[in-house]
């Protein structure tokens, strides 16, 4: 009775394991908005990224003596295996996988660290950037 009890457990968690979809690298990204992790009191007040399948969208709020900035950019992307030096355009959309986030006006990002909570990216010249999921506020509204 044991045994056929924990075979019928088995079972049914290979059945379930079976019937989950991989999450491609795409849907990852694009599954909502990224807030930078800001780790000191430096001008900078929010960062946060969003993607489409296509498109990178980036947004920057920040402190100066005149008050708060701020600054959006759109940028089309893909994603590559490789660290493509030059932007490909027809490139973009058709990739769902990969190790390198080629963006048009930013240049090329390494993926070090991507889950359903966590993107750590680095810039090809060094800098490194750690976002977290945004979480949904609790009036449900957000600024993009």
């Amino acid at each position: 009775m044991k045994q056929t009890l924990l075979i019928s457990f088995l079972l049914i968690i290979s059945i379930t394991t079976l019937g989950e979809k991989k999450k491609t690298t795409s849907d990852l990204l694009c599954t909502g908005e990224w807030q930078a992790i800001i780790k000191d009191n430096g001008p900078i007040s929010k960062l946060t990224l969003s993607f489409t399948k296509t498109q990178q969208n980036y947004y920057l709020e920040y402190n100066t003596k005149a008050g708060k900035k701020n600054y959006s950019k759109i940028s089309d992307y893909y994603l590559s295996e490789t660290p493509d030096t030059t932007f490909t355009k027809k490139k973009v959309g058709k990739v769902t996988e990969g190790k390198y986030i080629i963006a048009q006006k930013d240049g090329v990002y390494e993926i070090i660290t991507l889950t359903s909570t966590t993107l750590k990216i680095k810039k090809i010249d060094g800098a490194i950037l750690e976002y977290k999921k945004k979480e949904k506020d609790a009036d449900n509204t957000s600024k993009k």
